[in-house]
C-alpha cells in the first residue's frame, strides 16, 4: 500500500469528489458506513457497492488500484464470512459485502481528501494530542507495512518459508515482527526529534478552513443521504 500514491491522488486529483469540501465527503462516508451497518440485505449491499464503483470511475480514479488497497480489510472480513457461510450462504455474502463497502468508502475518502483536512475535522471531537497521535500513526503504519512486505519477500527468496512446516514459518515470522518492532521504536524517536527541531510543542498546526462549502458538495451529500434514506425506508 503506497502512501505516496494515496497522497498524490488526494492532492492532485481533478475529479468531482476532489473538488468537493472535506466536510461533505466525510458526511457521505459516515452515511454509507451507517447504511452498511444497518443493511442486512445482499441486494442492497450489492447496489451500494456498485454505486461506490461508479463514483470511482466517474471521479477518474484507478479502479484496480483502489480495489487492490481495499482487499486488505476485505481479507480479514473473509474470516468472519467463512463462519457465516456455515449457517447461510446469503449471510456469508452479507459479511463480505459489508467489509468491502466500508473499505471502499473509507479509501474513496482517503484518495479524494488530503489527510490534514480529515484530521482537522477530528479535532472537533478529540483532544489535540490524540489527533496528533493518530496523524503520526497514519504515516507510520503505511511505512511499516511496506517494510513488512519487503521483509516477507526477502524471507521467501532465502528459503525461509516452507508451506508444510508451520512451526518453521511461525519462528521466522516472529523474527520479522521483532525486527519490525525495533524499526517502529526507532522511527518514533526519530520522528519526534524531527518535529521537535521544527518547533513541535505538543500540537500540530493543521488546516483550519476545511469546513468551507462548495458547489460540488451536492454530489457527495446527495449520494450519502439518498443511500441512507433508502436503507432506512426499505
Amino acid at each position: 500500500m503506497d502512501i505516496a500514491y494515496i497522497d498524490q491522488l488526494s492532492n492532485n486529483g481533478g475529479g468531482c469528489l476532489n473538488k468537493a469540501s472535506a466536510i461533505s465527503k466525510i458526511l457521505m462516508t459516515v452515511c454509507i458506513i451507517v447504511s452498511v451497518i444497518l443493511c442486512e440485505n445482499v441486494t442492497e449491499l450489492a447496489v451500494i457497492f456498485a454505486v461506490l464503483l461508479l463514483l470511482i470511475v466517474v471521479n477518474k480514479m484507478p479502479l484496480g488500484k483502489i480495489l487492490h488497497i481495499a482487499a486488505y480489510p476485505v481479507f480479514f472480513s473473509l474470516l468472519f464470512a467463512l463462519m457465516r457461510f456455515s449457517y447461510s450462504v446469503e449471510m456469508g455474502f452479507v459479511v463480505l459485502l459489508k467489509g468491502a463497502n466500508a473499505a471502499v468508502a473509507m479509501i474513496l475518502l482517503m484518495v479524494t481528501t488530503p489527510y490534514p483536512l480529515i484530521f482537522s475535522f477530528l479535532r472537533l471531537f478529540l483532544p489535540g494530542v490524540v489527533v496528533d497521535g493518530l496523524l503520526f500513526t497514519y504515516r507510520t503504519f503505511f511505512i511499516l507495512l511496506d517494510k513488512l512486505q519487503k521483509a516477507l519477500t526477502v524471507i521467501k527468496l532465502r528459503g525461509g518459508f516452507r508451506p508444510f512446516n508451520i512451526i518453521f514459518n511461525v519462528k521466522n515470522l516472529a523474527g520479522v515482527i521483532g525486527v519490525l518492532f525495533i524499526h517502529a521504536f526507532d522511527m518514533s524517536e526519530r520522528m519526534y526529534n524531527i518535529y521537535s527541531l521544527r518547533g513541535y510543542e505538543g500540537r500540530l498546526v493543521l488546516e483550519s478552513k476545511w469546513y468551507g462549502l462548495k458547489k460540488w458538495d451536492c454530489i457527495p451529500l446527495g449520494i450519502g443521504i439518498i443511500i441512507l434514506a433508502l436503507v432506512v425506508v426499505l
